[in-house]
């Protein structure tokens, strides 16, 4: 075989995308992806040469053999994200962690290829065949699964209780009393949050807190009515790391769910909480799917999805090229937590769904919003370039957005109150409205949460006392 044509072959293995073999794009319109892959070979192609283009051929060579190795090892998530707080700290922005892998590859293969020419490339063609191969046997044997179920059989043997619960957790979401109050818009928020409780008589806590600033002590507290600060003792044996390629940990206990007969849920990548017995629908938004109903100024081309699902497989050069893309305005990121904002209609539409559906005593969700990254506007439209800049905003200006997010979710789950009273006898439903810490933008706002509640039949009423989210929650739910 002459030098070009085993050029040809290896700038194909190093382009060509294994992660698009995934047949959830294989067998979806998102084929298209394969086309710019196509595009960037056909237009190298020409130019390969080591007699005419000896120096630019090397450097396009080495190039693409780090964009191999980058690819087919997932370095982003192999190697970044496991030692992404010391990295953090070490670095302005964890994205020059990025960079400077790709770079710190590309020297070293460069001044291989370049002293030792053909024969270097022809040793490495080896290396990336082996690892171009087990990328595919990964993708094909062992794909990224949304947990995402429905349980029509199970439902069926289960009696569903007269009374039906709605309990959702919005994440990092601070509570009425907090210092958010106190900058720009903060008297906007806290008149907004005693209109909303007002009207739809809940129980509003001035003044309440969580036991923990993280969301994986937070939560497991909360729904195992735990009022004790947590130890490791208590998280080891409540959670554990997942062994689903898309969430993180899943909940081994959860006493609050076991008080029921009949769980829908709908989680995020972080918390799986679909494996208690009781839970017979599992919902996960799926960044594979295409939803319809989202925020206005959400950019809803086939860019947001090519990179975001590119993202997603973990590499470098994908992650680097999704938030350039962002920065410059052209697309937006459909994978969490972005995602629990941008489709907050579709995860509103589903949460009502199942209130109204028979099936169901306890719908429960646990949405990434208002969490960080930032995304809404003024008229709490969705705005992207909030998430690509919100690292470098000041404390001041921070409080102020935070303050802007927590309006809009409260206008958001208004909007649901108003339909669900259209469809349903409002007074016998049963609510929890909280957060499982605050917004984290200081210390002093770790733990300041959110939380309201409706019991049946019940009336607006301010609690001034200072009590956790855990303890309102064991209080409510925790009889024995």
């Amino acid at each position: 075989m002459n030098t070009k044509k085993f050029l040809k072959i290896y700038l194909f293995i190093c382009i060509f995308p294994v992660w698009a073999l995934s047949e959830k794009i294989l067998f979806s319109s998102y084929y298209i992806f394969f086309i710019p892959y196509a595009l960037l070979y056909l237009s190298l192609v020409p130019y390969i040469n080591l007699e005419k283009n000896y120096k630019f051929t090397l450097f396009i060579v080495s190039f693409l053999t780090v964009f191999a190795i980058d690819q087919n090892l997932s370095l982003s998530k192999s190697l970044i994200k496991p030692n992404f707080e010391s990295l953090n700290a070490l670095l302005p922005n964890i994205y020059f962690a990025e960079i400077l892998l790709i770079l710190i590859l590309l020297l070293p293969t460069y001044i291989i290829f370049y002293k030792f020419g053909i024969r270097s490339i022809k040793i490495s063609l080896s290396f990336i065949f082996v690892i171009f191969i087990f990328k595919i046997a990964g993708t094909i044997f062992n794909p990224i699964e949304i947990v995402n179920f429905n349980n029509e059989k199970k439902q069926e043997k289960n009696k569903i209780s007269v009374q039906k619960t709605l309990f959702i957790i919005f994440d990092e979401m601070s509570g009425v009393n907090s210092t958010e109050k106190n900058f720009k818009y903060g008297n906007n928020f806290v008149k907004t949050i005693y209109e909303f409780a007002e009207k739809n008589n809940f129980q509003l806590y001035l003044n309440s807190y969580s036991t923990s600033d993280n969301t994986a002590n937070a939560v497991p507290s909360i729904l195992n009515f735990n009022t004790n600060k947590v130890t490791k003792n208590f998280r080891d044996s409540h959670i554990k790391e997942s062994n689903n390629t898309y969430n993180e940990y899943d909940l081994i206990h959860n006493a609050l769910f076991d008080k029921f007969s009949s769980v829908s849920v709908l989680q995020n990548i972080h918390l799986n909480f679909c494996n208690n017995q009781n839970v017979t629908k599992c919902y996960q938004i799926n960044p594979y799917n295409y939803y319809e109903n989202y925020l206005n100024g959400f950019k809803n081309n086939i860019l947001s999805r090519f990179l975001s699902l590119w993202k997603l497989d973990g590499s470098s050069s994908s992650k680097i090229l999704w938030k350039f893309s962002r920065i410059i305005g052209i697309t937006d990121s459909t994978l969490e937590p972005e995602a629990h904002k941008i489709f907050l209609p579709t995860i509103m539409d589903e949460i009502k769904k199942d209130v109204l559906d028979n099936k169901f005593d306890l719908v429960f969700a646990h949405i990434l919003s208002p969490h960080i990254p930032y995304g809404f506007n003024r008229q709490c439209d969705y705005d992207g370039r909030k998430s690509s800049f919100n690292t470098k905003m000041t404390t001041q200006e921070k409080y102020i957005q935070h303050n802007i997010e927590r309006i809009c979710m409260v206008r958001v789950i208004s909007s649901l109150i108003n339909e669900l009273k259209n469809e349903i006898n409002y007074d016998d439903l049963q609510i929890f409205f909280m957060s499982d810490h605050g917004s984290r933008i200081a210390i002093k706002e770790k733990f300041s949460s959110i939380i309201l509640t409706k019991k049946k039949n019940q009336k607006f009423k301010t609690i001034d006392a200072t009590v956790s989210v855990q303890e309102i929650i064991k209080k409510s739910f925790d009889k024995d």
